[in-house]
Order: structure tokens, then C-alpha cells, then sequence
């Protein structure tokens, strides 16, 4: 918006976003958009994001990344009008933040793995989500709280029994996860 040129711009003028996207290609070998949108604090992504999804693969963008929900979203393959296929994390949710409810203590990583031809074209040979955890542990004795992102998976009941908010167990953020991506 004029009145806010320091602003990223917004998901409203298709043409534009379209240009942009068509640069970006000319000027790339793969292009990701980062994009911020969705419902905050809603597991599944909404109408106006999947729209906007099909939208980026029918002007051949090769992975989408989101965020804003401040919770986990899926992770899903969009196929644009040529066929392309292109991975959308819809949100990866927190890996840092100092929110007070347990879903919110739940994100995600991106793990992508790029391959580069000998003909110059760029192929995604590995994409998934992993889960993370934002540890918040309360060191009363110095009076301050310390904050550790990890691996779910690297995640254990002590750290859990630990966490200065309740309700992340381990067990509990995995269920929560596996409901989300629906694995």
C-alpha cells in the first residue's frame, strides 16, 4: 500500500503477485514463496489459502512456505494447471515464542532437499515436516525462563515433566501432530 511502503505485500492484486512470481522465475532457478495467511490458532488451512495455493502452482511456483496461524497446519501437494506438482506447508506454527497455550508450544520444520540437474533444472528429491517443540523451562533460581526449540523427536518425558506450560507432554504434542497431518 503506498501510505505503507515498509509493509510486505499483501495477498490482494493476483496481477501484481503474478508479475512478481514471473520475475522471480526469470530471475531464479527455484522459487518459494513465504507466505503469511490462514486463521490464527485453526489446524487446517482455510478457503482463501488453499485458493492462493492453487493460484501459486498455476503460476509455477515450486514451494510455498506459511505461517501466521501460530499452529501447525498440514503439509500438502498442490498440482498446477501444467501439471506441476508443488509442496505447501500451509503453517509451521511457532519454533519460538512465548505464547501460553500448549498447541502453540507445537511447530514444524521444512525439510526440503534440492537437486540440481546437469540440464540446470531444480527438482525437490526429499520434503517433510518435522515437529518441533518450544521448551519453556522456569529457572526459578535465577529468575528467568529459558527457551529451547528442538526436535519433537528429541523431546523426552523429563524435558516435558519440566516445561513451564501444562499440557506438553510428549505424547500429547505427538497425538496432537499426528491429528493435524493426519499420519
Amino acid at each position: 500500500l503506498p501510505a505503507k511502503r515498509y509493509m510486505v505485500d499483501t495477498l490482494s492484486d493476483r496481477d501484481s503477485i503474478a508479475a512478481d512470481i514471473a520475475a522471480a522465475k526469470d530471475a531464479s532457478d527455484f522459487v518459494i514463496v513465504f507466505v503469511h495467511w490462514g486463521d490464527e490458532g485453526v489446524y487446517k488451512p482455510n478457503a482463501d489459502q488453499q485458493s492462493w495455493a492453487q493460484f501459486f502452482a498455476n503460476e509455477g511456483v515450486d514451494l510455498v512456505i506459511g505461517a501466521h496461524p501460530h499452529v501447525v497446519q498440514p503439509l500438502e501437494t498442490v498440482t498446477g494447471e501444467n501439471g506441476n506438482e508443488m509442496p505447501v506447508f500451509y503453517s509451521l506454527g511457532n519454533f519460538l515464542s512465548h505464547q501460553v497455550d500448549a498447541p502453540n508450544m507445537l511447530g514444524g520444520m521444512a525439510s526440503v532437499t534440492l537437486e540440481k540437474a546437469p540440464d540446470g533444472s531444480v527438482s525437490i528429491t526429499q520434503c517433510e515436516m518435522k515437529p518441533t517443540v518450544n521448551v519453556i523451562l522456569y529457572l526459578g533460581s535465577m529468575g528467568h525462563f529459558m527457551y529451547r526449540p528442538m526436535l519433537l523427536e528429541d523431546y523426552t518425558d523429563e524435558l516435558a515433566a519440566q516445561h513451564h506450560i501444562a499440557g506438553c507432554g510428549r505424547e500429547a504434542l505427538w497425538t496432537l501432530y499426528r491429528q493435524i497431518t493426519e499420519e
